[in-house]
Protein backbone atom coordinates (compact mmCIF):
# COMPACT_ATOMS: atom_id res chain seq x y z
CA UNK A 1 0.00 0.00 0.00
CA UNK A 2 2.87 2.36 0.74
CA UNK A 3 6.62 2.48 1.05
CA UNK A 4 8.70 4.26 3.66
CA UNK A 5 11.44 6.53 2.38
CA UNK A 6 14.88 5.56 3.66
CA UNK A 7 15.53 9.18 4.53
CA UNK A 8 12.55 11.32 5.48
CA UNK A 9 12.43 14.53 3.46
CA UNK A 10 11.69 17.92 4.90
CA UNK A 11 8.32 19.46 4.10
CA UNK A 12 7.30 23.00 3.27
CA UNK A 13 4.65 22.99 6.01
CA UNK A 14 5.23 24.03 9.61
CA UNK A 15 6.42 21.30 12.04
CA UNK A 16 3.02 21.02 13.74
CA UNK A 17 1.28 20.29 10.42
CA UNK A 18 1.11 16.98 8.54
CA UNK A 19 1.84 17.65 4.88
CA UNK A 20 0.32 15.50 2.16
CA UNK A 21 1.83 16.01 -1.27
CA UNK A 22 -0.16 14.93 -4.29
CA UNK A 23 2.38 14.17 -7.01
CA UNK A 24 0.86 14.54 -10.47
CA UNK A 25 1.40 15.37 -14.14
CA UNK A 26 -1.16 17.29 -16.17
CA UNK A 27 -0.69 14.90 -19.12
CA UNK A 28 -1.48 11.79 -17.04
CA UNK A 29 -5.02 10.43 -17.55
CA UNK A 30 -4.99 8.78 -14.11
CA UNK A 31 -4.02 12.12 -12.52
CA UNK A 32 -6.89 13.78 -14.39
CA UNK A 33 -9.30 11.13 -13.07
CA UNK A 34 -7.84 11.45 -9.53
CA UNK A 35 -8.25 15.24 -9.44
CA UNK A 36 -11.96 15.30 -8.41
CA UNK A 37 -11.16 12.92 -5.53
CA UNK A 38 -8.29 15.14 -4.37
CA UNK A 39 -10.39 18.31 -4.62
CA UNK A 40 -13.14 16.74 -2.48
CA UNK A 41 -10.64 15.22 -0.02
CA UNK A 42 -8.84 18.54 0.44
CA UNK A 43 -12.12 20.10 1.64
CA UNK A 44 -12.52 17.31 4.22
CA UNK A 45 -8.97 17.19 5.59
CA UNK A 46 -8.80 17.65 9.36
CA UNK A 47 -7.23 20.63 11.08
CA UNK A 48 -3.45 20.39 11.07
CA UNK A 49 -3.21 18.69 7.66
CA UNK A 50 -2.09 20.56 4.56
CA UNK A 51 -2.39 19.32 0.99
CA UNK A 52 0.25 20.53 -1.43
CA UNK A 53 0.47 19.67 -5.10
CA UNK A 54 3.80 18.63 -6.57
CA UNK A 55 4.15 18.42 -10.35
CA UNK A 56 6.46 15.55 -11.28
CA UNK A 57 9.69 16.45 -13.13
CA UNK A 58 10.96 13.57 -15.28
CA UNK A 59 11.43 15.16 -18.69
CA UNK A 60 11.01 18.39 -20.73
CA UNK A 61 7.25 17.86 -21.20
CA UNK A 62 6.77 17.44 -17.44
CA UNK A 63 8.92 20.51 -16.94
CA UNK A 64 6.83 22.82 -19.13
CA UNK A 65 3.67 21.56 -17.42
CA UNK A 66 5.25 22.12 -13.99
CA UNK A 67 6.28 25.60 -15.15
CA UNK A 68 2.64 26.21 -16.13
CA UNK A 69 1.51 25.06 -12.65
CA UNK A 70 3.97 27.31 -10.80
CA UNK A 71 3.21 30.26 -13.11
CA UNK A 72 -0.51 29.93 -12.35
CA UNK A 73 0.33 29.77 -8.65
CA UNK A 74 2.57 32.85 -8.80
CA UNK A 75 -0.10 34.81 -10.69
CA UNK A 76 -2.83 33.85 -8.21
CA UNK A 77 -4.95 31.93 -10.74
CA UNK A 78 -4.06 28.35 -9.78
CA UNK A 79 -7.32 27.67 -7.95
CA UNK A 80 -9.36 28.50 -11.05
CA UNK A 81 -6.93 27.02 -13.57
CA UNK A 82 -5.73 23.73 -12.05
CA UNK A 83 -8.73 21.56 -12.96
CA UNK A 84 -9.27 23.59 -16.13
CA UNK A 85 -5.75 22.70 -17.33
CA UNK A 86 -6.53 19.01 -16.89
CA UNK A 87 -9.78 19.45 -18.85
CA UNK A 88 -8.06 21.42 -21.59
CA UNK A 89 -5.59 18.58 -22.06
CA UNK A 90 -7.86 15.56 -21.61
CA UNK A 91 -11.24 16.75 -22.89
CA UNK A 92 -10.10 19.24 -25.54
CA UNK A 93 -7.00 17.23 -26.52
CA UNK A 94 -4.64 20.23 -26.19
CA UNK A 95 -1.07 19.17 -25.42
CA UNK A 96 -0.04 22.55 -23.97
CA UNK A 97 3.64 21.94 -24.70
CA UNK A 98 4.42 25.31 -26.29
CA UNK A 99 4.81 28.54 -24.42
CA UNK A 100 2.47 30.30 -26.87
CA UNK A 101 -0.34 27.76 -26.31
CA UNK A 102 0.08 28.07 -22.56
CA UNK A 103 0.11 31.87 -22.76
CA UNK A 104 -3.13 31.78 -24.79
CA UNK A 105 -4.78 29.60 -22.14
CA UNK A 106 -3.68 32.00 -19.39
CA UNK A 107 -5.17 34.84 -21.44
CA UNK A 108 -8.60 33.20 -21.20
CA UNK A 109 -8.26 33.54 -17.41
CA UNK A 110 -7.55 37.25 -17.57
CA UNK A 111 -3.74 37.07 -17.39
CA UNK A 112 -2.10 39.69 -19.61
CA UNK A 113 0.66 38.68 -21.99
CA UNK A 114 3.03 40.97 -20.09
CA UNK A 115 2.28 39.39 -16.71
CA UNK A 116 2.57 35.90 -18.18
CA UNK A 117 5.93 36.66 -19.83
CA UNK A 118 7.33 38.25 -16.64
CA UNK A 119 6.33 35.23 -14.58
CA UNK A 120 6.79 32.16 -16.80
CA UNK A 121 10.60 32.21 -16.58
CA UNK A 122 10.91 34.23 -13.38
CA UNK A 123 13.30 33.44 -10.54
CA UNK A 124 10.51 32.29 -8.15
CA UNK A 125 9.15 29.86 -10.78
CA UNK A 126 12.67 28.58 -11.56
CA UNK A 127 13.30 28.04 -7.84
CA UNK A 128 10.10 25.99 -7.46
CA UNK A 129 10.99 23.93 -10.55
CA UNK A 130 14.38 23.06 -9.05
CA UNK A 131 12.71 22.01 -5.80
CA UNK A 132 10.13 19.90 -7.67
CA UNK A 133 12.90 18.16 -9.63
CA UNK A 134 14.83 17.48 -6.44
CA UNK A 135 11.75 16.08 -4.67
CA UNK A 136 10.88 13.92 -7.70
CA UNK A 137 14.30 12.31 -7.30
CA UNK A 138 14.39 12.17 -3.50
CA UNK A 139 10.88 10.68 -3.29
CA UNK A 140 11.99 8.13 -5.94
CA UNK A 141 8.83 8.76 -7.95
CA UNK A 142 8.30 6.13 -10.64
CA UNK A 143 4.61 6.70 -11.41
CA UNK A 144 1.81 9.18 -10.83
CA UNK A 145 -0.55 9.97 -9.25
CA UNK A 146 0.67 9.26 -5.76
CA UNK A 147 0.65 10.75 -2.29
CA UNK A 148 3.63 11.50 -0.07
CA UNK A 149 2.68 11.85 3.59
CA UNK A 150 4.90 14.12 5.68
CA UNK A 151 7.95 13.46 3.51
CA UNK A 152 8.12 9.87 4.83
CA UNK A 153 5.52 7.64 3.21
CA UNK A 154 4.86 7.15 -0.50
CA UNK A 155 1.34 5.84 -1.16
CA UNK A 156 1.30 3.90 -4.43
CA UNK A 157 1.82 0.47 -5.92
CA UNK A 158 0.47 -3.01 -5.18
CA UNK A 159 -2.52 -3.09 -2.87
CA UNK A 160 -3.89 0.22 -4.12
CA UNK A 161 -6.86 -0.83 -6.23
CA UNK A 162 -8.49 2.55 -6.78
CA UNK A 163 -8.42 6.20 -5.78
CA UNK A 164 -10.52 5.56 -2.67
CA UNK A 165 -7.85 3.08 -1.48
CA UNK A 166 -5.11 5.64 -2.04
CA UNK A 167 -6.97 8.24 0.01
CA UNK A 168 -7.81 5.69 2.76
CA UNK A 169 -4.13 4.73 3.11
CA UNK A 170 -3.25 8.44 3.11
CA UNK A 171 -5.71 9.00 5.96
CA UNK A 172 -4.21 6.11 7.97
CA UNK A 173 -0.73 7.58 7.58
CA UNK A 174 -1.97 11.07 8.47
CA UNK A 175 -3.35 9.60 11.73
CA UNK A 176 0.02 7.95 12.46
CA UNK A 177 1.85 11.23 11.87
CA UNK A 178 -0.63 13.29 13.91
CA UNK A 179 -0.22 10.89 16.83
CA UNK A 180 3.53 11.60 16.77
CA UNK A 181 3.17 15.41 16.85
Amino acid sequence: HYSVLTTAQGTSSSPDVVEVAEVFWYGCPHCYNFDPYIVKWEEELPEGVELVRLPVMWNPTNEIHARMFYTADALGVLDEMHTAIFKEMHLNQKQLTSESDIEALFGTYGVSSEDFQKTFRSFPVETKLKKAKSLTQRYRIQSVPLLVVNGKYVVTGPGIKNFEDMIAVGEELIAVEQAEL
